[in-house]
């Protein structure tokens, strides 16, 4: 461009290549505050799973010894309780892939207004989706194996035996 001008006959003083856009910096920082809080939400969905999934094993501790006590095996009880994490996951899903579709699409249409562009169509990334599903199921039943590994491994004595966990014994092997 500077040699277009130079052979033009104007004097170029100084000349300048630009080779990224001026509003990367300010999006490249918003990425990376959004990046942080979904890694935050994510660490504290864990824990809520974590807790959640250690309380209801508590409570049903004489559930499963019964479930233990006529026959069912540890497997079984596991897959049990695993299906009901995965279908929370299902209805959680349900709700958070339209509201995050309709939240992204807002954003850039705010983004793009805020440095005066004009967003046409946008395009759904079924790779986003497929990672949001991925982490929506597997996230929650990840968190939710130690304490369903946890609570199967008392013995259906123990858990029907009137002290129930109470002794120390939660946990203490997989009978």
């Amino acid at each position: 461009m500077t040699d277009k001008a130079e052979n033009a006959g104007y004097t170029v003083i100084t000349s300048q290549v630009v080779s990224e856009s001026p509003i990367t910096s300010v999006t490249n920082t918003l990425l990376y505050v959004l990046t942080g809080i979904s890694g935050l939400s994510l660490f504290l969905s864990v824990f809520l799973i974590f807790n959640t999934i250690t309380s209801m094993v508590t409570q049903q501790i004489r559930q499963i010894g019964v479930m233990k006590a006529i026959g069912g095996r540890a497997r079984q009880i596991l897959w049990m309780y695993i299906s009901v994490v995965v279908f929370y996951g299902l209805i959680a899903l349900l709700i958070a892939v339209p509201l995050s579709i309709l939240a992204g699409a807002q954003l850039g249409q705010f983004l793009a207004g805020s440095f005066g562009f004009t967003i046409h169509s946008s395009p759904i990334q079924p790779v986003n989706i497929l990672i949001q599903v991925g982490i929506g199921i597997l996230v929650p039943v990840l968190a939710s194996l130690l304490p369903l590994i946890n609570g199967l491994r008392i013995s259906a004595t123990q858990a029907l035996s009137s002290e129930g966990i109470s002794q120390g014994n939660y946990g203490a092997n997989l009978g």
